[in-house]
């Protein structure tokens, strides 16, 4: 692994880290992505001209700021509101303006959105309104921040159809950096597959800005193929869909590979796409566990005995509980509780007190176990459990069994209505190729029972967050609308 050197500390944060680089490294390349590449002091220059702008445009210290812009610019506009002591997020695709406002934000800036009536004020950042800005007043310094200033918001993943609003103070950002490079980011250099408004995502940004190496955007597998062998990465996090999209490139690669460790977040990830990746990269690949709410928490080989079971990381202390709130023996399935140094305060607005938030500890809602040594074992999701006319059916076991035995790409289970209101299990299949939908539905009954799917359905793609994580919710919609 390579040495990393912390030349300034981490608790200077993002723009003086930013100000240190562009003094001692100025040409060197701070951000690269499939449309920019900004040098440490262009990348400075481009933020304080920004910051400038909102300045300008009646944007002030502690205001919130909503960002729909490209991937590369949002990194720069957040840069630009932590200079003037504003609060940004990404907007979420599922966002409602009026929510948003309620939760806060005053400001839009986006090329195209349209905030409505809700009070939420559109910039527009073209060239010729920001072209004024390129003259800096004199004494133009970033605002100074301490510990429990929120610098930035990070909406939940909103598989369920209702993202959470995150507030990540500036003390809570330092520890999740930290956390990252002590446990997941520690191959140099890294790149990560998922986007920025991805906890995992913001991490690495602000990692790779500390640590004064070349954040790279990801984009389509070839382009990130291409920026693996530039900078000789080392390190790889990505969901498995961008995961399985990369080793469809790596196929007819013959370039050397530089990859030693890659790890996938975000979903499950299959035992065969992890041996592929194996076989093309020659590197150890690994799952691992969290949430925005509570960082990452958990890791597992995915050679090992479960693709679900997983080892805490130190400092993580994870209890699984009953209905009644009672810790459950070994081996026993409940409710997940997870402790931990940087975990969230909670939710921003009308979020603030759904019950997942309690004594210091945070319930992702997700169903597991622990074995007598202590690892994980995920048994799938509360509210992704189908009950269908009183039978709990859960439905990683059979999107598990369709990928694995029957060689599907993806899957995924979920209920639906017909025009009378009556509920049935259908399971949407994604493939390369023609998939005999009757096939795999008798092939699933033989396994399951009455427990399959009473439908199979092909699709082109499955929905999914930034995270990759499945919409499940809008898979129902869908089959329910058709």
């Amino acid at each position: 692994m390579k040495n990393v050197e912390t030349a300034p500390g981490l608790t200077l944060g993002p723009i003086k880290h930013l100000m240190h680089h562009a003094r001692k490294t100025p040409a060197a390349l701070a951000l690269v992505g499939p449309n920019l590449e900004l040098s440490f002091q262009d990348l400075l220059t481009e933020v304080q001209r920004i910051a400038n702008w909102l300045r300008g445009s009646g944007v002030k210290s502690g205001d919130m700021v909503l960002l729909d812009l490209s991937d590369e610019y949002e990194r720069v506009y957040t840069l630009a509101c932590i200079h003037e002591g504003v609060v940004s997020a990404g907007l979420p695709k599922q966002g409602d303006f009026s929510k948003l406002a309620s939760h806060g934000f005053t400001h839009l800036v986006s090329l195209s959105q349209d905030a409505g009536d809700s009070g939420i004020a559109v910039l527009t950042p073209t060239a010729s309104e920001t072209r004024a800005y390129l003259d800096l007043p004199s004494g133009f310094e970033p605002a100074v921040l301490v510990g429990d200033d929120v610098v930035r918001v990070i909406y939940s993943s909103g598989t369920t159809g209702h993202p959470k609003a995150v507030a990540f103070t500036k003390e809570l950002l330092d520890k999740r950096i930290a956390a990252a490079l002590e446990h997941y980011m520690r191959r140099r250099p890294y790149l990560t597959l998922v986007g920025f408004r991805t906890v995992a995502g913001n991490s690495s940004f602000f990692l790779d800005l500390w640590l004064g190496e070349t954040s790279i955007v990801s984009g389509e597998a070839g382009f990130n193929l291409k920026m693996i062998h530039r900078f000789g990465t080392s390190g790889i996090m990505g969901s498995p869909s961008s995961l399985e999209a990369l080793s469809r490139k790596l196929d007819a690669d013959t370039a050397p590979s530089t990859v030693s460790e890659v790890t996938s977040a975000g979903g499950f990830l299959s035992a065969d796409l992890a041996k592929r990746l194996e076989t093309l990269l020659g590197s150890q690949v690994t799952n691992v566990y969290g949430s925005t709410e509570a960082g990452q928490v958990a890791r597992t080989d995915a050679g090992g005995d479960s693709p679900n079971k997983l080892e805490p990381y130190p400092g993580v202390v994870l209890v699984i509980e009953d209905d009644s709130g009672q810790p459950v023996p070994a081996g026993v399935t409940g409710k997940l509780r997870i402790s931990v140094d940087y975990l969230a305060a909670g939710y921003l607005g009308d979020q603030a007190d759904s019950g997942q938030f309690a004594n210091g500890n945070f319930y992702p809602g997700d169903l597991a176990a622990l074995d007598g040594q202590g690892k994980l074992e995920l048994k799938g999701r509360a509210d992704d459990l189908l009950n269908l006319n009183g039978h709990k059916i859960n439905p990683i076991p059979l999107e598990d069994f369709a990928q694995t035995e029957l060689g599907l790409t993806e899957a995924a289970s979920v209920l639906a209505r017909d025009q009378d209101g009556k509920s049935y299990h259908v399971m949407f299949v994604v493939s390369s190729g023609t998939v005999d939908t009757k096939a795999v539905q008798k092939r699933l009954f033989q396994e399951f029972g009455t427990l399959g799917p009473q439908l199979v359905v092909q699709a082109k793609q499955l929905p999914k967050n930034e995270m990759g994580k499945l919409i499940r919710h809008s898979l129902m919609k869908r089959q329910s609308d058709s």
